[in-house]
């Protein structure tokens, strides 16, 4: 599990500028916490994270759900302002009744996260429309998206490895080699040129 360790001046100007112009210019309807942890707490269940900085500092007032499998502690979660762990439902949610029902957590923090979530799904019913895409367009942005974003790194002579160089791959993709993350990334793109 990695642990960034990030000052509140470089969380702010760097990492969280994203998000606060995303929240501004396009009011987003949901938004995903990540596995991984900020200054020792996992970013699902981090209170500076989800309430003090997305909602109360940047103003956003729709759902926030975990990436797939990311939540840790269901109860802290939960008090510290997801409203949804994906997948659902899950086991650990006789976790959450358990804490309601021992006065450790108040049932009006699991209606507010609830009201969100129902929100949601009445947003979603009420805005079905028929979405056309211009998928020539989306192609076009995304090349150009890659191609401003491409790094070159100085090759100092190490590349291209001679037929006698070793490199070791240790780890689950040694065997099971993959370019892409998990899930949702496994994508089948509309064009390939």
């Amino acid at each position: 599990m990695i642990n960034s360790v990030i000052d509140d001046r470089t969380l702010h100007e760097i990492y969280l500028t994203p998000f606060d112009i995303a929240i501004r210019e396009s009011d987003p309807w949901t938004m995903m916490g990540a596995y991984n942890k900020v200054n020792g707490s996992h970013a699902c269940e981090s209170k500076i994270l989800l309430e003090d900085i997305l909602r109360d500092e940047l103003g956003y007032k729709g759902l926030i759900m975990s990436d797939w499998s990311a939540v840790v502690h269901k109860t802290e979660t939960v008090r510290n302002g997801l409203d949804l762990e994906m997948p659902g439902p899950q086991a650990r949610d006789a976790e959450v009744i358990q804490a309601v029902q021992n006065g450790d957590l108040d049932e009006s923090v699991v209606d507010l996260h609830a009201r969100r979530v129902l929100e949601l799904i009445d947003k979603a019913v009420r805005n079905k429309r028929q979405v056309e895409i211009d998928w020539d367009a989306h192609h076009a942005l995304a090349v150009k998206l890659a191609e401003e974003s491409a790094v070159l790194l100085k090759n100092d002579g190490i590349l291209p490895l001679g037929e006698k160089d070793r490199i070791g791959i240790i780890g689950t993709f040694a065997k099971e080699p993959r370019f892409q993350g998990g899930g949702s990334s496994h994508m089948n793109p509309q064009k390939l040129d």
